[in-house]
């Protein structure tokens, strides 16, 4: 994938997601966000929206780990070499 679409791309997430903000209790719109990156060749994301004065928003889409064909989970850490940094779970 390009620098250009990269970029493209990380404008248009934080584009939805700060809609996907607006709404405290729907995580449909970001993961949906997420989604497009999917399509577009990334092979996971997943990312978290903390409102002032409102509930967190966690969503995930694609694989995690595309050797083991894991799907993405909400607390997974992407690098940029696109392996997944698997924290425990809280």
């Amino acid at each position: 994938m390009s620098a250009r679409t990269s970029k493209w791309f990380l404008v248009a997430l934080s584009g939805l997601a700060l809609i996907a903000s607006c709404q405290t209790t729907k995580s449909d719109r970001l993961e949906a966000a997420l989604q497009i990156g999917v399509e577009k060749g990334y092979p996971g994301a997943s990312a978290a929206i903390e409102q002032a004065g409102g509930r967190p928003i966690f969503a995930a889409a694609g694989y995690g780990d595309l050797e083991h064909g894991i799907a993405s989970r909400t607390h997974d850490c992407f690098t940029s070499e696109a392996s997944p940094k698997r924290s425990a779970p809280s």
